[in-house]
């Protein structure tokens, strides 16, 4: 069986779709169709918690494509997305292509419905694919036959790591998956990550009920929640240099649209983004 076929079987097992997955959720925050009703009835939950987390997603969505074409005019040409969710508007290769059309893009997702619809939409595309597997299995993912077959790890590769390490609650797997791909990577690969985080200021009472109740509602979905300091996430890239402006939040970062949600208000994003490149 080809994968599409292996895809297409394990989605007829309800299990799969039993419980709210974070991929679907995620694309549904961006008005995507990709979704369930258990989908959508989780990420309403979370909407009634925290009014902003649709802009919160059209925010990372934003950093997302200004991240690949700024890595676009570095001459990169080989994107590795983990974690890369259901295709919406503005997908890696259709940023990634339309400046350089030779570019290649693989993609790296769990949900089974994500790599369909991912795998469906890329058909006539050869530069680039989707892959289903789990991030925490880089060694595989790194060795898959796909990968190999569009990526030249000889050369620069941009490894994009979006708003999916919050859903890898151990930190010691974090620190294995940049480690493999520190060995890995070449000089001039760049690694981009954005991740949610803690405020810098205490929280109220409120606001800690909130993010309470959003990391309990993920907890039931298809994969748990973390959120992290600024501190620990930068600690990921210890072996890596962020280029400016750092690891700031996503509004922030090489934009200077004032129609980027929370342009005025980055802190109210809650979640920190930033490009790094490996020197040597």
């Amino acid at each position: 069986m080809t994968e599409r076929e292996l895809i297409r079987a394990r989605l007829l097992d309800e299990t799969v779709t039993e419980r709210a997955s974070p991929s679907r959720m995620y694309d549904y925050y961006l008005g995507g169709i990709f979704n369930f009703d258990v989908d959508r009835r989780a990420a309403d939950h979370a909407i009634a918690i925290h009014a902003d987390i649709p802009l919160i997603a059209q925010a990372n969505r934003a950093f997302l494509r200004r991240a690949v074409h700024y890595l676009c005019q570095q001459g990169i040409d080989q994107f590795l997305d983990l974690g890369s969710g259901i295709p919406t508007v503005g997908n890696v290769h259709e940023i990634a292509q339309t400046s350089t059309p030779n570019a290649r893009v693989v993609y790296i997702d769990i949900d089974p419905v994500a790599v369909l619809h991912s795998i469906d939409l890329l058909d006539v595309n050869p530069n680039a694919t989707c892959i289903q597997a789990d991030v925490r299995h880089i060694e595989a993912i790194l060795d898959h036959p796909e990968v190999v077959k569009l990526l030249d790890f000889s050369r620069p590769v941009a490894v994009l790591l979006v708003a999916v390490l919050q859903f890898i609650t151990s930190d010691q797997d974090i620190h294995h998956i940049f480690q493999k791909l520190r060995r890995t990577l070449v000089s001039g690969s760049h690694v981009v990550v954005s991740h949610p985080v803690f405020p810098d200021l205490p929280l109220n009472q409120v606001d800690q009920v909130k993010h309470e109740e959003t990391v309990d509602l993920y907890a039931k979905s298809a994969t748990a929640l973390a959120v992290r300091t600024p501190q620990q996430i930068a600690q990921f890239c210890t072996q890596m240099r962020f280029i400016d402006p750092g690891l700031v939040y996503v509004p922030t970062w090489n934009s200077d649209h004032d129609d980027t949600p929370f342009a005025h208000n980055p802190e109210r994003s809650a979640i920190m983004g930033g490009v790094a490149v490996i020197d040597s």
